[in-house]
């Protein structure tokens, strides 16, 4: 992430390679199932795009999903999650789970 926008950088040049900017309010951290990076967006918005190409696959809309608050104590950090081919997604007081589809062959 720099500045609200998801970049794909070449590690050994530290190039750009690609930037998805979503619909402007990207705030969790990404995470990287495969080769698919989901993050998520304060307007609701979850997406995913190719991590080599940074191309938008999906997205669907809900409630708003919060950034991790480093600086507040009171409450655990926030942020999506994956397992077993779950997404699980904390947007406000609401958990939402979503299954990843297998990638074809």
């Amino acid at each position: 992430m720099n500045d609200g926008t998801l970049q794909g950088i070449d590690l050994s040049t530290l190039d750009v390679l690609w930037s998805f900017a979503g619909d402007g309010g990207l705030v969790t951290a990404p995470i990287v199932v495969g080769p698919v990076v989901f993050i998520g967006s304060s307007n609701g918005n979850l997406y995913a795009v190719e991590g080599r190409t940074g191309k938008q696959v999906w997205s669907v809309s809900g409630s708003p999903i919060n950034g991790p608050d480093e600086q507040n104590v009171s409450q655990p950090l926030t942020g999506l999650a994956a397992a077993d081919r779950w997404l699980i997604v904390p947007a406000g007081t609401a958990l939402s789970a979503y299954i990843i589809a297998k990638p074809a062959d």
